[in-house]
């Protein structure tokens, strides 16, 4: 197979004459190459990476070094790194050379299933008509959940917290040496996750008067599901989505509820 490649003047005069098979400027697009099979156009088009023999131009102006593996888009090394890097708060793994633009649109796809997986579970939690029934038998897991008090952080050094509410505590870490307090809880309409820290002890009420002491545990984050829609939204920079939407199905997955099956809305960069 010919590889020649003509000039934009021989393009068009291909429609006229015999010239040999191969690769030739599009005579609709000078942008971009067509192929000839010696007698007639086809379909077969690619863009030209550089047009009229000139270097590769990132957006910003400088000549390029390298293109986006996916999107095949010029950049020059200060947009575009050609080192592999982890990302934690996705749990995954960007390949070299790809661009901001592609990597910024994976993490969108990403947030948007994994959104949807929590609208999936939030919805069982919900039709679950009361959820300390969970308490008759153990879960999965093994683990046998049991309604406990959850305070807010102490505003003032000294004050006993009131209670903010009651929930069921269905996974938690503490008691061992090397426990880091770590823990989750459902409230009792199934609509709220808390992630819980250390055991604290409050009281009922922040009426005044005498106050009877009852022990529970410090909330450390209050995930909703609104909440989780309004971090979707939010910049990608910002990684509270990502863990509070894992908090949220592991949650759920310790009642024995997992989102349903569906395809990963997870494009490859």
């Amino acid at each position: 197979m010919s590889t020649r490649r003509a000039t934009a003047a021989e393009g068009r005069l291909l429609r006229h004459e015999g010239f040999p098979a191969g690769w030739y400027p599009d005579p609709d697009d000078p942008a971009h190459l067509r192929y000839w099979d010696g007698g007639v156009w086809t379909d077969h088009r690619a863009a030209l990476s550089t047009p009229a023999n000139n270097p590769a131009v990132c957006g910003c102006g400088v000549v390029a070094t390298g293109s986006c593996r996916a999107c095949a888009r010029p950049f020059c090394r200060a947009h575009i790194s050609d080192h592999s890097r982890d990302d934690s708060a996705f749990l995954k793994r960007w390949e070299a050379w790809t661009c901001e633009g592609c990597i910024e649109e994976t993490k969108r796809a990403m947030r948007s299933d994994q959104l949807q997986c929590c609208e999936d579970v939030a919805e069982m939690l919900s039709a679950i008509p009361k959820i300390r029934k969970i308490r008759k038998t153990r879960m999965t897991t093994g683990y046998r959940p049991q309604s406990v008090n959850l305070f807010e952080r102490i505003q003032t050094s000294g004050d006993r917290p009131p209670r903010y509410a009651r929930a069921y505590l269905v996974q938690y870490d503490g008691g061992s040496e090397d426990s880091t307090y770590e823990g989750l809880a459902i409230s009792a309409d199934g609509g709220t996750v808390f992630d819980v820290g250390v055991p604290a002890i409050g009281v009922r009420t922040a009426r005044i008067g005498p106050k009877r002491r009852i022990r529970g545990y410090r909330i450390r984050r209050e995930i909703t599901l609104d909440g989780l829609r309004e971090a979707a939204a939010g910049p990608t920079t910002a990684t509270w989505f990502e863990f509070a939407s894992r908090s949220f199905l592991r949650a759920a997955a310790r009642v024995g509820l997992t989102p349903e099956a569906r395809s990963p809305a997870d494009p490859q960069p």
